[in-house]
């Protein structure tokens, strides 16, 4: 997978997961802040808003980032504003401190609210970032600061012991640059296949709803990548055992995720780019059309219960019982 490609799905992988565990990431970002802020009366994503801050063609020469502008509410009922900033590593640039007194200032002037805003460094380097953007000349000085988080500061057993699920996100982030001093490729895959499958029955035994944990899961799956496809089918069947033995809820987050997988290297191998669709459509009905039929079959000639028709043919119970529901159905 090419560098920007990886870059492009760990953009979007932070997205996700920043806005479906916003109060999570919040509180692990800055503890406390509930005293501060209400989040129980909820927040809203302005991206629209943050969009026009800059205007079109101005950040052809950015870094990379994914900026996220949050309003929230205070105790005191009053509206207040969080900017969010991603940087990522294989992006970063000597400006980037200007660019975020620029977000700053351009915000302040434009809604006149109280603004804090976070840099989310996401690299392995434990080289410092930068915290301020300062200037001066002649007596006229100008000193700007915001937060910073850096993924690699914590240690793991201080993210093994902090009870915010959050931690569980930045532990996956980390553990996808942990196995980078092994020399060997197939001795890295199996020592990452063993910390996802660590990660992952982790997650299981939390004590926190089927939202988040889906949504962790598929992060944890997503960001973390192996370089043999070998390695990756072997996973996979692994995975689903393990969550059907232990937790049935995010059965169908595993078997998108394996389709997801098909979609993209179906996706690699087509050739003509306006046949794409087409091309990804009729291959994954094809390949859910093939196990509806082995399904239909186990289902009239044999007493196999719809659990082991499920882990036979690596799909959800639910997918199963839906076929037996067909048979079950009199006709109209």
């Amino acid at each position: 997978m090419e560098e920007n490609t990886v870059i492009r799905k760990e953009d979007n992988l932070w997205k996700v997961i920043m806005e479906e565990l916003f109060s999570d990431f919040i509180r692990f970002l800055h503890p406390g802040i509930e005293q501060v802020l209400d989040l129980n009366r909820g927040y809203q994503f302005l991206d629209k808003e943050l969009d026009q801050v800059f205007q079109s063609g101005e950040q052809t020469n950015s870094p990379k980032l994914v900026d996220k502008l949050v309003r929230v509410y205070s105790h005191e009922g009053k509206e207040e504003f969080v900017l969010l900033h991603f940087e990522f590593q294989a992006q970063y640039r000597a400006n980037f401190g200007k660019r975020m007194f620029t977000y700053f200032s351009r915000l302040i002037d434009k809604y006149d609210k109280p603004i804090t805003a976070y840099a989310i460094f996401t690299e392995a380097t434990q080289k410092k970032r930068p915290d301020k953007f300062s200037v001066s000349f002649l007596g006229t000085e100008l000193s700007y600061k915001f937060n910073t988080y850096k993924i690699s500061g914590p240690t793991d057993e201080e993210l093994l012991a902090d009870r915010n699920p959050f931690a569980m996100v930045v532990l996956a982030a980390r553990g996808a640059f942990g196995n980078k001093s092994m020399s060997d490729a197939l001795e890295r895959d199996q020592s990452l296949s063993k910390f996802k499958f660590d990660l992952i029955r982790r997650l299981i035994s939390l004590e926190i709803d089927t939202h988040r944990k889906k949504h962790i899961l598929y992060f944890i799956i997503n960001y973390i990548h192996f370089e043999f496809k070998e390695t990756l089918i072997t996973f996979e069947k692994e995975l689903h055992s393990l969550i059907r033995e232990t937790d049935m809820t995010m059965e169908e987050q595993v078997f998108e995720n394996k389709i997801n997988r098909w979609k993209e290297e179906w996706r690699l191998e087509a050739i003509h780019e306006g046949h794409l669709q087409g091309i990804l459509e009729g291959k994954l009905k094809g390949k859910l059309e093939q196990a509806q039929l082995a399904i239909s079959n186990l289902i009239k000639n044999s007493n196999f219960s719809d659990r082991d028709i499920a882990k036979l043919n690596e799909v959800p119970l639910a997918f199963v019982k839906s076929i037996r529901a067909g048979f079950e159905s009199p006709e109209l």
